[in-house]
């Protein structure tokens, strides 16, 4: 079966609580959507948005004990924004393993960005997700 990526999900928060289950807070469809503040830039392509902290909750499936990942998140100017390195630990009861990444105080411009994971499996592999930034200007 090999090393399987089966969903990302973003969102401002992820708790585990002590009967195992996951609770995400805050979850996006991939749109995050932002009101400028007062007093800055109207124009879009002069835009920084930043955050506390964003979140991507994912499961996988593994058929190995420990998969090393790589995971960038790449702006609209093709620039990594933010790398993170975790690594997996296939579960002792073989079910899912889910990963969760907290990037604290990421910046983003208004567009497209990437979610480029990698890892290896024997073979080099690399997996790609989006998300939007969206600024919403007032009516």
């Amino acid at each position: 079966m090999g090393v399987k990526l089966l969903f990302t999900l973003l969102c401002d928060d992820v708790r585990l609580e002590n009967t195992g289950k996951f609770v995400l807070v805050g979850v996006y469809n991939y749109v995050l959507s932002f009101q400028p503040i007062a007093g800055t830039s109207p124009n879009p392509s002069e835009t920084r948005l930043s955050m506390q902290k964003l979140c991507l909750f994912r499961r996988w499936v593994l058929d190995q004990n420990e998969v090393p990942i790589k995971t960038d998140i790449v702006g609209t100017e093709g620039k990594t924004v933010m790398s993170v390195e975790t690594k997996l630990i296939r579960p002792p009861d073989n079910t899912f393993c889910h990963e969760v990444i907290q990037l604290f105080g990421p910046v983003f411009s208004p567009g497209i960005h990437r979610i480029l994971t990698k890892y290896q499996d024997g073979t080099a592999r690399e997996v790609e997700d989006s998300f939007e930034v969206r600024l919403v200007l007032p009516n």
